[in-house]
């Protein structure tokens, strides 16, 4: 009886270690693949913050571009102002005006 409990003792021993082995190798594997989403992770993290850099970029551009629309917006305004202010200043009666005035009529 006791070398039949030796016997199955022995074989439970051998089906514990090739448990263990199992595990260890399952357990490898699993760490590995843990490791692949990591890095897969880092990879997708980079790439989302140039993307995020891209688009803060072309922001900026469009934000530039608005402020140059603006400024130039503003010029043609002042310039607009400044031909009105000169037309006001000019003597309507002036022979160059009523020249000016008479080929215009002239046209039409």
């Amino acid at each position: 009886m006791a070398n039949i409990q030796i016997a199955e003792n022995r074989q439970l021993s051998e089906l514990l270690e090739k448990a263990l082995s199992t595990q260890a190798n399952l357990n490898r594997i699993l760490l590995e693949k843990i490791e692949a989403k990591d890095k897969t992770i880092e990879l997708l993290q980079i790439e989302n913050q140039q993307k995020c850099n891209e688009k803060l970029e072309l922001q900026q551009k469009l934000d530039d571009s608005e402020d140059e629309k603006l400024e130039l917006q503003h010029k043609i305004d002042s310039l607009e102002d400044e031909n009105l202010e000169l037309r006001q200043r000019v003597d309507p009666y002036s022979p160059d005006c009523l020249s000016i005035e008479d080929s215009c009529d002239e046209e039409y």
